[in-house]
């Protein structure tokens, strides 16, 4: 059975799809078909316990039906029928360390592999030391976003997903006091826990860092997991992260996010652009 080498967290919508799509191509990485395993959210959080089987078998029929859809000769093609396997492994009902670290044997025994699993952030901090116990070496890199911005962008969301109208004030006034929406905006101690095990195992970056300096970025990371850094490994590096539908902040609606996660802003806009977990215990 192999291990993961890495896991990629953060906050929701802070640009983890980003680095996936980046990273996948890369020679001397082993990423599995399916971006998000949700594996320590099974155990780890009471109340994540029912929805991560569901969330895996979404990520399985569409990366199949990608597949299917844009193949060729996929009767011919044995790498397709290993995915299928894979893919019917990764929807099963009992999840176990076992089945995780079987999850990664799809990949190279020499490549470095990962777990790109955003949710990981809200792991309390006995699991997230019996990660680290489990697997010494490995590397966790974390995402972070302005809470506000995040939020908008959540709600955009879900306002797509819903069919509800962007316009509509009151129904967004809803759709922000929701557990879940308001909760992922409350970051700073999840990161702290998380710098805290890791230490300098521990990278974060800031959201607007694959904006401004995308290379500078991977560079990073490219040093963090010890694989060779060449922009020709990046492919679509330069793609702008899914935005969602359009819409501007409305200013009733941004003035609730202001107060609601005004030390959460703090805490993000005194965070330098990218850092080590040591970072944490130096300030």
């Amino acid at each position: 059975m192999s291990k993961p080498d890495f896991l990629c967290i953060g906050m929701q919508k802070g640009g983890t799809t980003w680095l996936y799509n980046v990273l996948k191509n890369h020679p001397q990485l082993g990423l599995l078909p399916a971006k998000e395993l949700v594996y320590f959210n099974s155990y780890g959080i009471e109340e994540h316990k029912q929805w991560p089987l569901y969330h895996r078998r979404r990520q399985a029929i569409q990366g199949l039906a990608h597949e299917l859809n844009t193949g060729k000769n996929l009767d011919h093609n044995e790498d397709f029928f290993n995915r299928l396997r894979w893919y019917s492994k990764f929807s099963s009902t009992k999840v176990s360390k076992e089945w995780y670290e079987n999850l990664f044997d799809i990949a190279p025994d020499d490549a470095v592999k990962g777990d790109f699993t955003p949710d990981y952030i809200m792991l309390p901090c006995d699991i997230i030391r019996e990660i680290k116990n489990n697997y010494p070496n490995v590397k966790a890199i974390f995402s972070a976003r302005s809470p506000i911005d995040r939020t908008w962008s959540h709600v955009k969301m879900i306002v797509r997903n819903e069919g509800h109208d962007l316009a509509d004030e009151s129904k967004i006034q809803g759709i922000i006091q929701r557990e879940d929406v308001k909760r992922r905006g409350f970051f700073s101690e999840d990161m702290k826990n998380w710098a805290n095990v890791f230490d300098d195992n521990f990278f974060f970056y800031k959201f607007e860092y694959i904006k401004t300096s995308p290379l500078s970025l991977l560079q990073e990371i490219s040093k963090l997991l010890k694989i060779e850094y060449k922009e020709v490994f990046f492919d679509g590096y330069d793609s702008p992260t899914y935005a969602g539908q359009d819409g501007q902040l409305p200013s009733k609606i941004k003035e609730v996010l202001e107060e609601t996660y005004e030390q959460e802003m703090s805490f993000y806009n005194s965070l330098p652009t990218s850092g080590l977990g040591s970072f944490f215990n130096e300030n």
